[in-house]
């Protein structure tokens, strides 16, 4: 048995081991392929794991999505605060970090969206501007976050004592 890491499930179902990397933090699917967030470095890889090169930024540290991409415009939950712009061969601005303890973005068209422990953040104009939404009141601490249309969100977390660990939004997370 595996003790953790990246696997790949063949043609007959079983798993094998991909190239090692450090510790996985925080895996997200994009267009421009897979980002890993590790101890170190955000990595990419273009083949399914297979490979992977230092996209040229550490991650926030903790567990939780810490990269989100929408379009051309990749939104990056780092060490030094929130970058955004290309994911890779292009400009990218770093902004201050908005966040004390940043544990999960999301992004969708023009829509931003950020937890903390304490805070969400939204944004409806990809990043310049974030205004405070309302936390999901059953989640203790979110991991995930994804939208599912403009309007429409799932946080995934820890819930309170008695409550699930998922809670969905159907105002853009006002």
């Amino acid at each position: 048995g595996a003790e953790g890491g990246l696997f790949l499930a063949d043609a007959l179902d079983r798993w094998r081991p991909l190239p090692a990397l450090d510790e996985i933090s925080a895996l997200t699917a994009t267009p421009q392929g897979l980002v890993a967030c590790t101890a170190g470095a955000a990595r990419r890889s273009v083949d399914g794991g297979l490979g992977w090169a230092d996209l040229g930024f550490a991650c926030a540290e903790g567990e939780g999505s810490r990269v989100a991409v929408s379009g051309g415009r990749s939104f990056a939950l780092t060490a030094a605060g929130l970058r955004i712009g290309a994911l890779v061969n292009g400009p990218a601005d770093l902004h201050p970090q908005p966040l004390y303890d940043p544990q999960a973005i999301a992004a969708l068209g023009e829509g931003v969206v950020m937890f903390d422990a304490d805070t969400v953040l939204l944004s409806r104009d990809a990043g310049a501007h974030f205004t405070k939404g309302e936390r999901p009141l059953e989640l203790r601490r979110v991991r995930e976050v994804a939208f599912l249309s403009k309007r429409v969100l799932l946080a995934v977390g820890r819930g309170v004592e008695g409550a699930p660990g998922i809670a969905r939004s159907t105002d853009g997370g006002a």
